[in-house]
């Protein structure tokens, strides 16, 4: 397959994923895409391609990344689809929802002002 095929594959995975989830963290696009094989896909779909994916998507006006402060204070950013309508609401929740997951991922991972990381950088 030529880079061109694995970069529409990882619009389609991305465009898929958030058809499914709403709003999703990086991390969790490069796992559920990379490191396995979503379904409907072929292939699994390297990182670096589906950087490019999320790229061209977000310079064409589909998607876009919303960044919001936790409670905790770490800014985490969100990718979820640009058109809201009839779907508001599902991505408020769901946006809200990763930053959860993605800011405890980041604690445990990574620490805090107070508390160091506790499974390792």
């Amino acid at each position: 397959m030529e880079q061109y095929e694995y970069v529409a594959l990882g619009r389609e995975a991305i465009l898929t994923l958030l058809a499914r989830e709403h709003a999703v963290v990086w991390l969790e696009v490069e796992a559920k895409v990379s490191e396995q094989l979503l379904a409907g896909l072929p292939t699994k779909v390297d990182p670096h391609n589906l950087t490019i994916a999320r790229q061209q998507l977000r310079e064409e006006g589909i998607v876009q990344e919303s960044a919001a402060e936790t409670r905790g204070g770490r800014l985490v950013g969100v990718l979820h689809l640009a058109d809201l309508a009839r779907r508001g609401e599902a991505v408020r929740a769901a946006s809200a929802r990763k930053r959860l997951l993605q800011a405890r991922y980041l604690g445990w991972a990574v620490g805090s002002r107070s508390l160091p990381g506790v499974i390792g950088p």
